[in-house]
């Protein structure tokens, strides 16, 4: 199993530093003040009346420049204790009114809810980040979760006793995923799951095939590494001449890429859908629309504030 230990811990004071550099510098404040700021400061310059939630907030540098812009509250949020821990030291230092706290991995645990009676059935504890995307198997038999932290998990869900045990995962450590897994989806048999994630991959599992630790295998060589990072993936509700899948990627460059798939011949591209027909920012979420007859009409949205439905014909 991973370590529970969150790992910017044990570099908590070299990540401090680096942030100091010029080079971190820059980065850092070219993401708070050309792309965050501009649509929270009022007409005088300030966040006057605003109340703010930094997530990932490590040891509190851009809280306190928030703070000194006039916002009424601000809250810090870090996985990691001792990031948390430098925070609370400039706090001390110099009392701006800001609070921090650690957050803990049952803060990304997963709910399940009895929607007879709207009451929790139980909560999955697996992840040490937050959970960004989770998706039912066609046959309700499973539940796939993946996380800021790099890993995914499938449950076996037991509907007649309203209960899931975790079924396989793969560890925040994988070789296969380096940075955030943004997306997931089942295929319409149930016999493959896919992950897409920040570091432009694009990985194909097997559902029932489990190893006896955290260290579960894609199928090999059918990964698919794209130009920039995988935000949305989806499967066609069915095979394109009987024995290819047929899979649609969504990127935060907003393109929206079409291919094929099998064990046998792997990735195919088919075409991609790109401004201004397609979207213009990041893709957040892609669907299917239920079986047709002969075309296939899927639905998207994206950070522009649109919501769209391409119609494909494969022939």
């Amino acid at each position: 199993m991973a370590s529970s230990e969150p790992e910017y811990d044990s570099i908590s004071a070299q990540y401090s530093a680096v942030k100091k550099t010029q080079v971190g510098n820059i980065i850092e404040c070219y993401t708070v003040y050309k792309c965050i700021l501009p649509s929270l400061l009022g007409d005088s310059g300030l966040l006057t009346g605003k109340r703010i939630l930094d997530l990932g907030c490590g040891e509190g540098r851009h809280t306190r420049q928030l703070k000194a812009l006039g916002c009424d509250y601000i809250l810090g949020v870090d996985l990691s204790s001792k990031v948390i821990e430098l925070a609370r030291e400039a706090e001390r230092f110099n009392p701006l009114g800001i609070e921090y706290l650690a957050s803990q991995p049952t803060d990304a645990a997963i709910i399940l809810w009895n929607t007879n009676t709207w009451k929790p059935i139980t909560r999955l504890v697996v992840h040490q980040l937050t959970v960004v995307r989770m998706a039912f198997s066609n046959d309700g038999q499973y539940l796939l979760s993946v996380s800021r932290d790099r890993s995914w998990s499938l449950f076996e869900i037991d509907e007649t006793n309203f209960q899931a045990r975790l079924y396989k995962r793969i560890s925040s450590n994988n070789q296969y995923h380096k940075r955030i897994i943004w997306t997931c989806s089942f295929s319409h048999d149930d016999k493959y799951f896919i992950t897409g994630a920040r570091d432009q991959m694009i990985h194909m599992w097997r559902v029932t095939e489990k190893s006896n630790d955290d260290n579960e295998h894609p199928c090999e060589k059918n990964y698919l590494k794209l130009n920039d990072s995988i935000t949305a993936v989806t499967f066609a509700p069915r095979l394109i001449e009987t024995e290819r899948y047929f899979v649609v990627a969504g990127l935060d460059n907003g393109s929206v890429l079409l291919y094929t798939w099998n064990e046998q011949v792997s990735w195919q591209h088919l075409t991609s859908i790109t401004a201004p027909l397609g979207f213009h920012l990041t893709v957040n979420q892609l669907c299917f629309r239920p079986l047709l007859s002969s075309s296939y009409q899927l639905a998207g949205c994206s950070n522009d504030g649109t919501v769209r439905i391409f119609n494909i014909s494969l022939s």
